[in-house]
């Protein structure tokens, strides 16, 4: 099994876009990692990091449970997780393997804000590439398109 892909299908339904995006999957990994082995830092993730910053669609699943876990105040683990993706059904048969892989492949909780920066920078570069694929789709004129993409992003970071 692949990690980040519990199930794949012949229609991409793992992947949200259908363009090649800026995507850190082991990043990804390490942020759900962490938050399984050391429930702590769930709140701080939750801070900073949002279901559409996760590009992996089995990893926005698991987010979006922990997040809904941590909101009702239940217990983050391997186990309950499983447990509420089996609930929600957004459970597979690799599901418990997979958490169990997150929880292996993550080197350390304690650097989980900086494993959710990646993802976060990943997921803007990836919002501000469909965002010029939408405006070049859409324009007459290709270069001002992007220029003004451009301006609006600058402007945004001022």
């Amino acid at each position: 099994m692949e990690i980040g892909v519990i199930e794949k299908s012949s229609d991409n339904q793992n992947l949200t876009l259908p363009w090649q995006a800026s995507y850190s999957a082991e990043a990804e990994q390490a942020v759900l990692g962490s938050m399984l082995i050391d429930a702590g830092c769930v709140k701080d993730v939750l801070k900073c990091l949002a279901e559409d910053d996760f590009y992996i669609r089995t990893n926005r699943d698991i987010f979006c449970v922990i997040r809904r876990m941590q909101t009702e105040a239940k217990p983050i683990d391997g186990v309950t997780v499983a447990a509420e993706m089996e609930r929600d059904g957004v459970y597979t048969e690799n599901t418990r393997k997979y958490l169990a892989q997150l929880m292996e492949v993550t080197p350390t909780s304690a650097n989980v804000l900086e494993y959710a920066r990646i993802v976060r920078k990943k997921a803007e570069k990836t919002r501000f590439t469909r965002a010029v694929m939408e405006a070049l789709g859409d324009e007459d004129d290709p270069q001002a398109a992007v220029t003004a993409i451009c301006h609006q992003r600058m402007k945004a970071r001022r």
